[in-house]
């Protein structure tokens, strides 16, 4: 019976795209099509993308890259709970390819298809931590910097 709310999403990335200096917006394209696309339009093409779950291979790769990173410690988690959960309903499923050492892909998912334990923050989490990779990779470097006052 709910509903993702919609203005609060738009809000929220609008008050993101003004506050920070976002390079790329990964999406999931899944009933958000036009919501993405207003958002190319407002901040470019090449900033937000759909980010195609199908895309096995390329998911496999980005998950592999976010769980060394944490278990290298260069991510930071702010302890915040949504999170927490959403990477503690994650399951790894492991696909039938394999990388160029020969070790096994994988996924994450829900521990079933009709759960209602939400995963769509640990995927949100890994997606951002790919753009910065892909940042990084292409040069980019912040602009300014912002000095925060508590």
């Amino acid at each position: 019976e709910w509903e993702v709310p919609l203005h609060e999403v738009e809000t929220t990335v609008d008050a993101l795209f003004h506050d920070y200096e976002v390079w790329r917006f990964y999406a999931d394209p899944s009933k958000w099509h036009g919501t993405i696309a207003g958002g190319a339009g407002r901040y470019g093409e090449k900033r937000v993308l759909s980010w195609e779950p199908t895309r096995t291979i390329h998911q496999a790769r980005a998950l592999r890259a976010f769980s060394n990173a944490i278990a290298a410690g260069e991510v930071s988690h702010d302890g915040n709970p949504t999170l927490t959960a959403h990477v503690g309903n994650a399951w790894k499923r492991e696909l039938v390819q394999r990388d160029e050492d020969g070790a096994p892909l994988w996924v994450i998912q829900k521990e079933r298809p009709r759960s209602p334990h939400k995963i769509d923050a640990a995927q949100a989490g890994c997606w951002a931590w790919w753009a910065r990779l892909e940042a990084m990779t292409a040069g980019v470097r912040p602009r300014r910097h912002r000095a925060f006052v508590a």
